[in-house]
């Protein structure tokens, strides 16, 4: 049999190949060097995370493990932990190598585990936030309540746990209820929900309104043409206001001042507010309360806190929801603690329902339409039709297809209904 050799032709081919195959072997190989280089050990990891769980623990005064504090995030230089007598040096990474002290642990908290998540990043890959979910400031008469998914149904909330968590569009809900108990199976007066213990289911016919709670929180000062995800970190009432004026900076948002008292945050009615015979109701599937005006509305609102009252409440601010208490629940909604969905401004049951539905009054209390924070000159180019009021007709109508809407009080027709916002005095 005759042998022969490769041809030149070959060979070149055989060449080209086999460096077209290095060109795109190399960077991945180089790539998975400098990270091999760089990897710390699962077991230097857990030693680095103990460190720095020890020096949150030394300064406690700095870092908070409560559960309103859930999704802060605190960037700790490793070079610290050497510093306060931590760690030792030299430190190691799986190489052998000495680590980069310049670098820093990542912890953020997580309340549902009450501990702190921990990870190794370069100094540029850490951003500090500091978050702080204001308590629900709950009224004497005020039952929080969660949703049991098992029993599809309210169950009476236990507040020293985790009743709402933002992080996961889970927000707070609570309720009013009947004074006395009626004839139906199950149901209890007031007294009895008042002190029954969590889990304990709520009967519907019980209820007389479902509140949201909207947290204190501030937000970054946005410019676009198209809707856009708004930036908020949540804030507590002792926390210096944000007073940013141009985009980019920070805004405390304006609902939560309230004639010059500092809100911790704001009850807001779950549904549009229904009628029995003339005292509002605020409660899933009913009729909406309509043919009705501006003035009558608010005075409806108003009269929930009268003397006598069917709700229980005292010491407290009922009225028509104002527009900027509005802005503040579309502004969360379009954040990432929201998810405009299913009629509801957190894709489940435990947000706000209807906001885009039948046009809303609200109260105008800022007349300056390019004011900042409430939903007007910010969001104005996000949806159409829309006309501000003029001086003889001071006040909006919300809602109709958009939560970023707003109508000339000259649009309302017989259709359109109200909102109820509840705020605790001198909380």
């Amino acid at each position: 049999m005759n042998k022969r050799g490769f041809t030149l032709i070959e060979l070149l081919a055989v060449i080209t190949i086999i460096a077209l195959i290095s060109l795109l072997a190399i960077p991945n190989m180089m790539k998975g060097i400098k990270e091999n280089k760089t990897r710390i050990s699962d077991a230097n990891t857990k030693i680095l995370a103990s460190a720095a769980e020890i020096y949150i623990q030394n300064n406690a005064g700095k870092y908070s493990y409560s559960y309103e504090s859930n999704g802060s995030t605190y960037c700790i230089p490793i070079q610290t932990l050497i510093d306060n007598g931590i760690l030792e040096t030299p430190f190691k990474d799986i190489n052998g190598d000495e680590i980069d002290y310049s670098n820093v642990i990542k912890a953020t908290y997580e309340a549902q585990y009450n501990s702190f998540k921990y990870e190794i990043k370069e100094n540029t890959e850490c951003t500090e936030l500091i978050q702080y979910v204001s308590k629900p400031q709950l009224q004497e008469s005020m039952i929080p309540v969660k949703y049991d998914s098992s029993q599809s149904k309210w169950v009476k909330a236990d507040i020293t746990s985790h009743w709402y968590n933002y992080q996961e569009k889970n927000w707070a809900n609570a309720v009013l209820v009947n004074e006395f108990k009626s004839n139906n199976a199950n149901s209890k007066s007031r007294y009895e929900y008042m002190n029954a213990p969590a889990g304990t289911p709520i009967l519907e016919s019980d209820v007389l309104a479902y509140f949201v709670w909207i947290p204190r929180f501030r937000y970054q000062i946005f410019s676009s043409s198209s809707s856009q995800p708004i930036n908020i970190v949540f804030e507590s009432i002792s926390t210096t206001k944000a007073n940013g004026l141009t985009t980019g900076q920070w805004l405390t948002h304006p609902a939560f001042t309230y004639n010059n008292q500092e809100l911790s945050g704001i009850w807001i009615g779950k549904y549009e507010t229904s009628n029995n015979n003339n005292n509002p109701i605020i409660k899933p599937s009913q009729t909406s309360w309509t043919n009705i005006n501006y003035t009558q509305a608010n005075e409806s609102a108003i009269q929930m806190t009268n003397e006598n009252n069917i709700y229980g409440l005292k010491n407290v601010n009922t009225h028509m929801t104002r527009n900027s208490e509005w802005a503040a629940t579309a502004y969360l909604t379009n954040s990432v603690y929201g998810n405009l969905e299913n009629n509801t401004t957190t894709g489940n049951i435990t947000g706000v329902y209807n906001l885009s539905g039948n046009k809303e009054f609200v109260i105008l209390d800022n007349e300056n339409e390019s004011s900042l924070g409430y939903a007007l000159s910010e969001t104005k180019s996000w949806t159409s039709n829309n006309s501000y009021p003029t001086t003889d007709n001071p006040y909006l109508t919300r809602g109709n297809n958009s939560i970023f809407n707003y109508q000339n009080s000259k649009d309302i027709d017989t259709s359109t209904t109200f909102r109820i916002s509840l705020i605790n005095i001198g909380i």
